[in-house]
């Protein structure tokens, strides 16, 4: 429903103002990132129920972190924030479901996104001996230490968190 009106759009380029181009672009991106994260959460609650093992890929990490990152590059540069990326140059390729991968980096931007105000975000991918690190650290809100038990609850939310809200325009709300 999204995606066929933006592709209208995008094969009308001659007639828009290029501002309009780009966001039609961002926008067509963005939509198309959104339904295969859709797909992508289908597909960890199957994995979850039958119990399948991940089908892993030696995947060039680095390229598929920078790679996701760039969707959040223009809405975190929007918000006034800056974006760190480091990886490992000679990091080897590591063996993952690449969709599973974007999911989770992409969960964890969103939600520095969202909860960051000022100063930056950083993602480190860094190359330990046997397996790869990924950390997403940003200078946000953060997490009061009460709460850390439940980091890997589903869909658990910290009451009463300042977070961003794009709805209301680019103001922060506290959660009830």
């Amino acid at each position: 429903m999204l995606l066929a009106p933006l592709d209208e759009l995008r094969q009308s380029t001659e007639t828009l103002p290029a501002r309009v181009v780009d966001a039609v672009e961002v926008a067509a991106r963005n939509a198309r990132r959104l339904q295969s994260l859709a797909t992508n959460l289908l597909d960890f609650s199957q994995l979850a129920t039958r119990r399948q093992p991940a089908h892993l890929v030696p995947t060039d990490l680095c390229a598929l972190t920078l790679d996701i990152s760039s969707y959040f590059r223009s809405a975190i540069e929007a918000a006034g924030l800056e974006l760190r990326i480091h990886c490992d140059s000679d990091m080897p390729p590591v063996p993952v479901q690449p969709d599973m991968w974007s999911t989770v980096v992409s969960n964890l931007l969103s939600n520095a996104l969202k909860f960051t105000f000022t100063g930056t975000i950083t993602i480190q991918l860094l190359a330990l001996r046997l397996h790869a690190e990924l950390a997403v650290s940003d200078t946000g809100v953060g997490i009061p230490g009460d709460e850390l038990p439940n980091v890997f609850k589903r869909f658990h939310r910290v009451l009463g968190t300042r977070a961003y809200c794009r709805r209301g325009g680019h103001r922060a709300v506290d959660r009830a």
